[in-house]
């Protein structure tokens, strides 16, 4: 008797619903490990540099250095030829030790790609008791590890591009306060250093703070100047605390803007780096009593399936516009309509989407990057609308790069957004559906049994969570053998799946849309992928119900070989099996 052989290396069960600053810790301390084992594949044996504690740092600061972690990864992909990686900016809302920790989670996965031992176990700790200032400091210290990783850390260029980022926000808060009078840039003083760079940026934290309190803001702590030699690297530091609270001051007042990269410029100085932030601050506006604050409703920030299929129709005429380009006349699938759908759905949808790019990118010659799990919590439409603007980013990756040179917009920056009324999940998830089997076209390639087993066996261990909640029994069902499945076969396991969790949302009086798995004229490994991606969803939206919040990390993945349909047949059926001793009585039985 055979019983699943999981392919992935699990890490161990998580149980709590909201993360903490020290279950960010635990995942932090993993990330430091991977990155000294990164470090000693590439010939660096000296230990990482500790940083000395933080103080008075907020989940919104420390995602500010996740990605300046990713942003270094990115660097490292680059100078390898591997292929950059989408880096969003922070949200415009209110940054949790969740958005932290997914961010960790990332990183990981990231890193775990850039491993020549993919097969490398790093061990687990449950921390207690840790802040986000303890998080920062593990988070700066991986970020340091980076530097001789990329042969420097970040130099004047790098931190002047900061400033001028923060000119740039600045600029934009004083228009929203239409405030129009004319404030000369200072001059630039010659022969300044990092030290000065680092006072100047105190002097605009020190000004920020005060206008948030006139904001009734709870001000940013006022760090003090340290007295000793500053590199570039600790102003880069300084000035993405300036960023987090612009950002913030923008949420305060409900006003949103993005702004498109910077290029890098070379040759410039703490000279130059002062100048902007000096110039930053006499900008800055004061939000005087005596003025009129102009200040827009916060929740008018939140993102609505309105938004969101503006954004998912934007894309999906990017594709067409690569089709066309490419002379693709393949015609797509028809896509059913499906009603009552809720956002789980619709970020089910999206990551299908996004790892249809990412295989695009494969294609193209790009390495693996890091593709989010299926998710386990209520998800609004916000979050909806970031994991769609990632998969927007992914796609302009693979075309604006020189063999396509496309030159598409992102579209943050897209100065035409399109404004709708009235839409629904259902509506949303209908262009995602749309983008998704259009996407098949340009791929032109069928799933293999080897990436469908993957999902089937995620499938599994999802299945295996939800059983063991709802029946406290711990269950494994062995593996038939088969010979010669077909597609055919394996779709109808996926249809009868299907209608078993079905049951069990009717059982549960869970009221919401059933999902009915198209069925092509000629079942191909697709259509069997495609129903397995519809079944995911359903998985994810019984977890989030029930708030089945257990999964597993999976810290090393390693690809099976060799599989058939008759390996997926073998899996889906164990896992359809697991999913009917929920509806029976015996399983309940002392």
């Amino acid at each position: 008797m055979k019983f699943i052989q999981l392919f992935l290396l699990f890490g161990i069960f998580l149980y709590a619903s909201v993360k903490t600053p020290s279950d960010v810790y635990s995942q932090s301390i993993v990330l430091k490990q991977m990155v000294e084992e990164l470090r000693k594949e590439n010939g660096i044996t000296k230990p990482l540099k500790e940083v000395e504690q933080q103080h008075n740092k907020l989940p919104r600061h420390v995602i500010q250095k996740t990605l300046e972690v990713l942003t270094k990864v990115n660097k490292y992909r680059e100078i390898h030829n591997f292929g950059p990686i989408a880096i969003p900016p922070v949200p415009p809302r209110k940054i949790t030790p969740q958005d932290v920790y997914n961010n960790v989670i990332r990183l990981k996965e990231e890193i775990h790609y850039l491993l020549k031992n993919q097969k490398k176990y790093f061990a687990y700790k449950q921390y207690k008791d840790k802040t986000p200032s303890d998080v920062y400091q593990v988070l700066w210290t991986v970020s340091l590890g980076f530097d001789e990783l990329l042969g420097q850390g970040f130099t004047p260029s790098d931190v002047y591009i900061q400033s001028q980022q923060i000119l740039e926000r600045i600029e934009f808060l004083r228009s929203s306060q239409r405030e129009y009078s004319d404030v000369k840039m200072p001059p630039k003083r010659p022969n300044l250093h990092p030290n000065h760079a680092l006072y100047a940026s105190i002097d605009l934290i020190k000004k920020i703070s005060e206008v948030e309190k006139k904001l009734w803001m709870t001000p940013v702590p006022v760090p003090k100047a340290k007295h000793k030699v500053i590199s570039p690297t600790e102003v880069y530091d300084s000035l993405q605390t300036v960023k987090a609270e612009l950002n913030r001051l923008s949420r305060r007042l409900g006003i949103e803007r993005s702004f498109p990269p910077k290029k890098l410029q070379t040759k410039k100085t703490p000279s130059d780096v002062v100048q902007n932030l000096e110039y930053a601050k006499a900008l800055l506006p004061t939000f005087d009593f005596s003025h009129p604050l102009n200040q827009y409703p916060q929740k008018s920030l939140i993102k609505t399936p309105n938004e969101v299929y503006a954004l998912s129709e934007y894309i999906l005429h990017k594709i067409m516009r690569i089709k066309e380009r490419r002379g693709i006349q393949l015609k797509a699938k028809k896509v059913p309509y499906v009603y009552g759908l809720e956002p789980i759905y619709v970020y089910v949808k999206g990551l299908e989407d996004l790892e249809k790019t990412a295989k695009l990118k494969s294609l193209e010659g790009f390495y693996p990057s890091q593709i989010p799990d299926a998710p386990n919590t209520k998800i609004t439409p916000s979050e909806v609308y970031e994991l769609i603007l990632r998969l927007d980013d992914e796609i302009n990756l693979v075309y604006n790069t020189k063999k396509y040179n496309y030159n598409f917009i992102s579209y943050r920056n897209y100065l035409e957004k399109k404004i709708y009324q009235d839409k629904t999940p259902s509506d949303v998830y209908n262009l995602l559906w749309k983008i998704s089997y259009e996407l098949d076209t340009i791929l032109n390639q069928e799933y293999t049994p080897n990436e469908t087993y993957i999902l089937a066996v995620k499938l599994y261990k999802n299945i295996q969570i939800v059983t063991y909640h709802l029946t406290q029994k711990q269950m494994l069902i062995p593996l038939l053998k088969y010979e010669s499945k077909a597609p055919a076969d394996v779709f109808m396991q996926s249809l009868q799946l299907m209608q078993t969790l079905t049951k069990i949302k009717k059982r549960g009086n869970l009221n919401s849309a059933t999902l009915t798995i198209p069925r092509d004229k000629i079942i191909t490994p697709n259509s069997v992928y495609n129903a397995l991606r519809l079944i995911s969803g359903t998985v994810s939206e019984l977890r989030v119900y029930y708030n089945i919040q257990e999964h597993t990390t999976a810290l090393s993945q390693k690809t099976p070989k060799n599989k058939t349909p008759s390996d997926v047949f073998s899996v889906l059926e164990a896992t359809n099996k697991l999913a009917q001793q929920i509806l029976r009585d015996s399983t309940y039985a002392h």
